[in-house]
């Protein structure tokens, strides 16, 4: 029986990954109690849980899309971040998106 594919994984991606949450977003959700894991990394797709106080919050697609997404998404090899239990439309995503680089741009 043929087994199936092994995800992509980028031992290099998996430590800037790595390195951003722990510099960066796990500091920022331990201030509310939360934190965050890496559940994979396939294809360029990382998909994290959310942990301890973030488990319940309401808040979590907007921690998702503001504060974790885009410093992810800044890492050669990461072209998505998705979150278990975090329901979030791809029209959302890209609204968001535009929101972002439009209040950056006003920024400069």
């Amino acid at each position: 029986m043929p087994s199936s594919p092994a995800p992509e994984r980028v031992p290099d991606t998996e430590a800037a990954v790595e390195r951003v949450l722990d510099q960066v977003v796990r500091p920022l959700l331990r201030t509310h109690g939360g934190s965050c894991e890496v559940v994979s990394i396939d294809a360029g797709v990382v998909e994290l849980a959310f942990l301890d106080a973030c488990t319940g919050c309401r808040l979590r697609p907007f921690t998702l899309l503001g504060a974790i997404r885009p410093r992810l998404l800044g890492i050669d090899g990461v072209t998505d971040v998705r979150a278990r239990g975090v329901g979030v439309s791809r029209a959302a995503v890209e609204r968001f998106d535009r929101l972002a680089r439009r209040g950056h741009e006003t920024r400069r």
